[in-house]
């Protein structure tokens, strides 16, 4: 690697990257050995990777243990690992100001957290990191176990006002989750009865995913992005998004990206 700079337990807030390839995974849930047949497939190494989200770190020691094996496989391959946390991630482990926080990042090599002002330079290309997501599938969830209400997108202070304060464009954004919801509900087709049952058994859910499909355009009206990369949703998907009808600007590639899913950014 020629060319990055170093971050151990503490929130990135900015990471210059140059001629480094740059990959992004899409949502583990712990269960990584799809994730490693399609690294050794792929023969990566000498990269950087971009988790997308919801890996299930949900305390210390639970975490360290589940992935102690990865990290150590990423350290051989000469891999640095960037976390985004998504709404099955315990949000304490993303507080910088918590003792949870240094004592499980301080355990790992290759993982480091991103928080959700991290500014990307990526070959001269500018991206911002939005993290977190409203869980579809809440009611059928222990809260404190493999959801965190306060990780949903409307509880958490995803304010990007203290983001690149004279900042008025950036090329890419990377979330969690990602203005797609409509997209993906309606090509669901036999599935959307399910989502459906969620919405009867969550009266609150339509509510906060207006909230959170409403914040992603305000990111969009801001910083006009030209591409936006997400997990979340569990499918690989390439549209063309249409948020706007002002300009050109106001439509973008939108990449989703599926569960074990490795794709090349840079």
């Amino acid at each position: 690697m020629e060319e990055i700079s170093e971050f151990k337990v503490s929130h990135v807030s900015q990471m210059l990257i140059r001629n480094t390839p740059v990959y992004l995974v899409g949502d583990i849930h712990t269960n990584y050995k799809e994730f490693k047949e399609n690294l050794a497939l792929m023969d990566l190494k000498d990269c950087i990777l971009i988790f997308v989200g919801d890996m299930d770190f949900k305390n210390v020691a639970d975490s360290y243990n589940q992935f102690k094996e990865l990290d150590a496989e990423l350290v051989t391959r000469n891999i640095s690992s960037f976390v985004i946390r998504g709404n099955h991630d315990n949000p304490i482990l993303w507080d910088n100001t918590s003792e949870e926080y240094h004592e499980l990042w301080s355990k790992f090599k290759s993982f480091t957290p991103i928080g959700s002002h991290t500014e990307l330079n990526i070959n001269g290309n500018i991206g911002a990191i939005v993290p977190g997501a409203v869980s579809l599938n809440r009611s059928l969830l222990t809260e404190g176990k493999n959801y965190w209400k306060d990780g949903d997108f409307p509880e958490a202070p995803y304010d990007m006002e203290n983001f690149g304060e004279n900042r008025t464009h950036v090329d890419f954004i990377i979330g969690h989750s990602g203005p797609i919801y409509d997209t993906f509900l309606k090509e669901a087709g036999g599935e959307y009865d399910k989502y459906s049952k969620f919405f009867s058994e969550d009266k609150e859910l339509q509510d906060d995913l207006k909230k959170e499909q409403d914040y992603f355009k305000q990111i969009l009206r801001r910083f006009r992005p030209r591409r936006w990369y997400c997990g979340h949703y569990h499918v690989s998907k390439s549209v063309k998004y249409v948020w706007d009808n002002w300009t050109d600007d106001g439509i973008i590639a939108l990449r989703a990206i599926n569960k074990h899913e490795i794709v090349r950014i840079a």
